[in-house]
């Protein structure tokens, strides 16, 4: 059964490297017109003051993840998470200032929860090693990868900018395919 799980484990991965290459390169090398305003509604708007902490939060426990984990698996995924979202970010950091929106990124307070750790869980998650970190850090993201896809899904409902949409577009499709590996990867950690 191991050899199974590990094979579809690698496979897994590597998807999720492949897709979140190509969001990426998508991403970097879309045609950013300047002379385009970038106009936001007030969907956009919120979609990017909130989703722009929510991605600093899981880059900041993927740069935990490479210390404190002995798991080549979770390492990867880590790699993975944090090459795809340090790109999302930047372009979700540059539309809002862009944009010109006068209020700038949510803090932790008032995003609520959507899937985001509290102080508390990443005091824990930073004091955590090996198996027990990997247990806390693979169940903490997929908590926050599923707030992240529900609150993408609510801007390709009503949201207006092409940009925004493409990107929380992009959103869905990686950190869904990730949620497969990431659950195969917690369900390994607690055996």
């Amino acid at each position: 059964g191991m050899h199974m799980w590990k094979k579809f484990v690698i496979v897994a991965m590597s998807l999720v490297l492949v897709m979140g290459s190509a969001s990426c390169s998508r991403l970097s090398h879309g045609s950013d017109n300047a002379s385009e305003a970038m106009t936001l509604s007030d969907a956009d708007s919120m979609f990017l003051r909130m989703m722009i902490p929510h991605h600093a939060q899981a880059i900041r426990m993927s740069e935990l993840a490479l210390t404190n984990t002995s798991s080549t698996d979770v390492r990867l995924a880590a790699k993975s998470i944090k090459k795809v979202q340090t790109v999302e970010l930047q372009k979700m950091r540059s539309w809002l200032a862009e944009a010109g929106g006068s209020e700038g990124e949510m803090t932790a307070a008032e995003l609520g929860t959507e899937g985001m750790m509290s102080s508390h869980n990443l005091k824990s998650l930073r004091a955590a090693r090996d198996k027990a970190f990997d247990i806390q850090f693979l169940s903490g993201m997929l908590v926050h990868h599923r707030g992240a896809i529900t609150m993408a899904q609510d801007e390709m409902k009503h949201g207006s900018n092409p940009k925004v949409k493409a990107v929380a577009a992009a959103i869905v499709v990686g950190q869904s395919a990730q949620l497969i590996a990431l659950e195969a990867l917690r369900n390994h950690a607690s055996d």
